[in-house]
């Protein structure tokens, strides 16, 4: 069986691969840091797309509902990864649910 190509958005990318820590430091202090609790979530499935969100600790379940309620799960973020498909395509929409 063949498997369908991975979307890109999907690849785990270690933005600061290659770089110093000052330029990890300069790009954590131009961020604004949010801090989320256990069960809450980020964003939702069709909230606007305006932000990307840079994880550093914890894990983000990344999941949709269909019109039944079933949860259709699709990977989980962990610290160094990227959420917010929306923002990064730059759909007006996000598509999935992001939840701690």
């Amino acid at each position: 069986n063949e498997q369908p190509p991975v979307p890109w958005y999907w690849d785990r990318i270690d933005l600061f691969s290659g770089l110093d820590q000052r330029a990890r430091g300069d790009f954590l202090a131009l961020s604004k840091t949010l801090t989320f609790k256990r069960g809450q979530h980020i964003f939702r499935a069709s909230d606007r797309a305006t932000h990307a969100f840079f994880l550093q600790s914890g894990m983000v379940k990344i999941y949709d509902l269909s019109a039944a309620g079933s949860v259709t799960l699709f990977w989980f973020c962990l610290p160094g990864d990227f959420l917010g498909p929306g923002a990064i395509s730059g759909a007006s929409e996000q598509a999935v649910h992001a939840q701690v």
